[in-house]
């Protein structure tokens, strides 16, 4: 994301499209896990929208049939995320 940083210009915006994941059983947030890394960089947070998966992917539906106790993941998020006017 610093790279993503340093090409942009001033207002430049950016959007990345995640969503969480499973390991170990275990959810884990990569949607906020990636906001504080492009934080981090420099950049601010415009908006976030959370948007419903229709379907699940094809390995997903394998992993929940063989772990049916972990919980299903319906979502994935868009961060819109902008380059500041003022850099420190």
């Amino acid at each position: 994301y610093s790279e993503i940083f340093k090409v942009l210009k001033t207002n430049g915006v950016a959007a990345m499209v995640v969503k969480p994941f499973i390991r170990n059983r275990q959810v884990i947030d990569l949607p906020y896990q990636t906001w504080l890394l492009m934080q981090k960089c420099g950049f601010q947070l415009i908006k976030s929208y959370k948007l419903r998966l229709e379907q699940q992917s094809f390995w997903r539906i394998l992993y929940m049939q063989k772990n049916p106790n972990v919980p299903q993941i319906w979502h994935e998020w868009v961060l819109v995320c902008q380059k500041p006017l003022l850099t420190s």
